[in-house]
């Protein structure tokens, strides 16, 4: 991810902003202190060099960022969203499954109502984590054929 950063590009002058956007930054949460500040100060200088950066991870994460550096926190705009209901979480992964099914369908399949109750109950009704955890148990189930 740092390479990739580094790599980033600005125009000058340009009128129009750079925007970069990073999913699933909470992958982050394995580098060390020292590896995380160096991405952070990469973030930080590109911002300075025009280019604006959408980051979406957990709030764990977030605390751990800003623990590491108080620029960023400076130069942040954090936005949270709100908790789903056990409800909410359904629908919102009914719509998910229709995205990429050929027939939309109001099932839940290939989960079931038991396995998305402990999603929505493992994420705390976090929309990113029931998605996340969806996605992984996805994987799972793929691999049992």
């Amino acid at each position: 991810m740092i390479n990739e950063l580094e790599k980033i590009q600005v125009d000058k002058p340009s009128k129009s902003k750079k925007i970069v956007s990073i999913d699933k930054f909470e992958l982050s949460d394995v580098l060390s202190d020292t590896k995380l500040i160096k991405l952070i100060n990469i973030l930080l200088a590109k911002s300075k060099s025009g280019v604006g950066f959408i980051i979406s991870c957990t709030p764990q994460t977030i605390v751990r960022l800003f623990s590491l550096s108080d620029k960023l926190r400076q130069y942040s705009k954090v936005f949270n969203v709100p908790k789903l209901t056990f409800n909410q979480a359904k629908q919102l992964i009914i719509i998910r499954l229709n995205n990429i099914r050929k027939q939309k369908s109001n099932s839940l399949s290939p989960f079931n109502e038991h396995q998305i109750k402990d999603i929505w109950k493992t994420s705390n009704g976090n929309p990113r984590m029931i998605l996340l955890l969806c996605a992984s148990l996805y994987e799972i189930l793929k691999k049992r054929g």
